[in-house]
């Protein structure tokens, strides 16, 4: 499996949504969408999906733009060459190694198989 973006899986992508909203913005690198318009392409409630794309573009993967005067808040891909590269890079991978696929998703999600470890969470 070829090594992708490891910075930017480590430190930006620590979550299955995150990595589903960056992946569905680096394949459509021109759209601009909001908060509820995400959350009903990927079938989830708007809160679930907010933590995610807030995170994304705090980090700046994604940009924010506030219009109509903080009425309208879209999002969009970063205009970063380097991230955009980082981000390509990882989509392609992920679309085209069943391996490298697994592996993506077990690093993101802290599995074994993954690099990233979390620390142990309680079991409510």
């Amino acid at each position: 499996m070829e090594r992708v973006a490891p910075d930017l899986l480590a430190t930006q992508i620590d979550s299955l949504a995150k990595l589903e909203v960056a992946l569905h913005f680096e394949a459509h690198p021109d759209a601009v969408e909001t908060l509820e318009a995400l959350a009903e392409r990927f079938g989830r409630e708007a809160g679930a999906v907010r933590a995610a794309v807030e995170g994304l573009a705090a980090s700046g993967v994604l940009r924010r733009d506030v219009l109509g005067g903080g009425h309208y808040v879209l999002y969009g891909l970063t205009n970063d060459p380097g991230l955009r590269e980082s981000l390509r890079r990882i989509n392609r991978v992920y679309h085209q190694d069943p391996d490298a696929r697994v592996a993506i998703v077990k690093h993101v999600m802290g599995l074994p198989g993954g690099s990233r470890r979390r620390a142990a969470r309680p079991v409510a």
